[in-house]
């Protein structure tokens, strides 16, 4: 790409209105995003994204692990900062994530559960047909 410049123009918009968005990408990295979405709303927002993924492109996503006897979405109380709040999080299996990638005619060709001590975390690698 010698000689051809591109330009982004930095946009700020809710993830629910992916499909807004004016042009198509190579690829797609989402990281942690998912946590703090219903997950009645989780496949709907990937098929945005897909929707905006090129052929061919490759669409990454981690999401936190569901704990076994846990449920799949939680408020958990924090009181970091000096004060308390709330936060959602939502849980997923692999089993799941791989089922959204292949209803949306993307093919998973990396996966892989990992531990933080913390948390597991479930990665996805799908590319797009």
């Amino acid at each position: 790409m010698v000689g051809r410049k591109r330009s982004f123009v930095i946009q700020s918009k809710d993830i629910s209105d992916a499909d807004t968005l004016g042009y198509m990408f190579d690829a797609i990295f989402m990281q942690a995003v998912l946590l703090h979405i219903p997950k009645v709303n989780a496949k709907e927002i990937i098929q945005k994204l897909a929707e905006k993924l090129k052929r061919g492109g490759y669409f990454y996503i981690a999401v936190k692990a569901k704990k076994p006897g846990r449920a799949e979405e939680e408020i958990f109380v924090e009181k970091d900062y000096g004060y308390r709040y709330e936060r959602f999080f939502s849980f997923f299996t692999l089993k799941q994530i791989k089922q959204y990638m292949k209803e949306l005619g993307l093919n998973v060709i990396y996966e892989t559960t990992t531990d933080s001590g913390r948390a597991k975390w479930i990665q996805v690698i799908a590319q797009k047909n």
